[in-house]
């Protein structure tokens, strides 16, 4: 059957989310329960969790493929089956692709999207990701409304996430958010969840690409209320990426007002109390309990199918800052006082803090024979002083420059070259 509709260039690319880090096999189940990994998620992406989760534990590996069955339609797999069920889908592509002929010919923009919309959703449902895509993207020139762009926006994020196509998911998330008239929109009962689904998605496609900052305010953006979508996000999920990209991006002060005080982020947290409660522990200073709730954490975050590439990335970013933090309010520092802070031996403490030191993250020297940190001796006064000469300095240049200015302008003063000049630069 050859193609019934014009070929075109569609904006899919490749995975480019920098995932290559080495996926982790996970034996210890001690401190997870296999219901907590896969509660509250609906149709593929529960079924995807559970097969991630059969590939990456085999503690659980039986438990999960038995229940990504029992998640799948009950039926007798046969032969005979098979064929009717292919054919079936053969049939019902072709009357959909004869339709949107016959809604070309016609010239009706209306009828074309539905025609598109209704064979991207029948190529979804058969499996076909790429073209299911292509047929969403194909709808976007025959939109007529910004009802009708924000559901093509909303149908081409759902596939590409599906595809992992990270790039696709914030070009299509920010041509939704650019819809002048997408807050007035969102306030009827049918799109309410939108502004939420476009922040987690995208806070999804910025954590895959390793911009963590930019992650955490989209997801602490979303509303408790509109989190309706558990097809791809559950509010748990929302709660650990937004917290831990958080814990790794903002300063105290931000983690305080941002997250801690959050009146709506809050109530995601409650759906996760031990990350709320390290995310405490943090800002408190409370550096050994809260690295050692994390790591109670770590293997079950390891069967996450999205954050399970940046674990061992996040972990180490903030056990750094946990480092760096404690040491910035001292001029000396204690290593043994500090290595029971942070649950470690003396030695290995050194060895994390020669690391930093040399890569520029803490400034400080360590006298190893005294066991002690010395911060490195900055005159804040004198560079105080010296920053606010070199202003007055630029301040007092640029107010000449405006009095001559002034002046010129007043006197009527105008210079003018020669018409030989002119000749001459010409």
């Amino acid at each position: 059957m050859e193609d019934p509709y014009e070929p075109m260039q569609v904006d899919i690319q490749d995975n480019v989310d920098g995932e290559n880090e080495k996926e982790a096999i996970i034996s210890d189940i001690t401190e997870m329960e296999f219901d907590a990994l896969i509660a509250n998620y609906e149709g593929s992406a529960k079924i995807s969790r559970l097969i991630y989760v059969a590939d990456h534990c085999p503690p659980f590996k039986l438990e999960a493929l038995s229940a990504s069955t029992n998640a799948s339609k009950p039926i007798e797999i046969n032969k005979k089956w098979l064929d009717t069920t292919k054919r079936s889908a053969a049939i019902k592509t072709e009357t959909l692709e004869n339709d949107l002929k016959s809604f070309k010919s016609n010239s009706i923009k209306e009828s074309i999207r539905r025609g598109y919309n209704d064979l991207g959703d029948h190529q979804l449902s058969c499996g076909e990701i790429s073209l299911s895509l292509q047929s969403f993207i194909r709808a976007r020139d025959y939109c007529t409304s910004p009802r009708h762009i924000i559901n093509m926006c909303i149908s081409v994020i759902k596939t590409s996430i599906q595809q992992k196509s990270w790039t696709n998911v914030l070009s299509y998330a920010s041509k939704a958010e650019s819809i002048p008239e997408l807050e007035d929109i969102c306030k009827t009962d049918q799109y309410k969840n939108v502004k939420t689904f476009l922040n987690c998605t995208s806070g999804l496609a910025q954590l895959a690409q390793k911009r963590y900052q930019v992650a955490a305010r989209r997801f602490l953006e979303a509303n408790y209320e509109d989190c309706s979508f558990n097809e791809i996000l559950t509010a748990n999920n929302i709660a650990i990426y937004g917290g831990i990209c958080s814990l790794v991006s903002f300063d105290r002060k931000e983690l305080h007002s941002k997250v801690i005080c959050s009146s709506s982020f809050k109530l995601f947290l409650q759906a996760e109390p031990v990350l709320r409660d390290i995310i405490s522990q943090f800002y408190e200073a409370k550096y050994a309990a809260c690295l050692s709730s994390l790591e109670k954490l770590k293997n079950g975050l390891l069967l996450d199918i999205y954050l399970s590439s940046h674990i061992n990335t996040l972990y180490t970013m903030i056990r750094n800052k946990a480092l760096k933090q404690y040491c910035s309010p001292y001029v000396l520092a204690d290593l043994r006082r500090m290595a029971v802070a942070f649950n470690t031996t003396v030695p290995d403490l050194e060895n994390e803090l020669t690391a930093l030191i040399l890569d520029g993250f803490i400034d400080a020297r360590i006298d190893s024979h005294n066991k002690v940190l010395h911060a490195r001796d900055i005159d804040h006064r004198t560079s105080a002083f010296e920053k606010a000469l070199s202003v007055g300095k630029d301040y007092q240049r640029r107010m000449k420059a405006l009095m001559l200015r002034s002046i010129v302008l007043k006197n009527k003063i105008v210079v003018k070259t020669s018409s030989a000049e002119n000749e001459n630069n010409n």
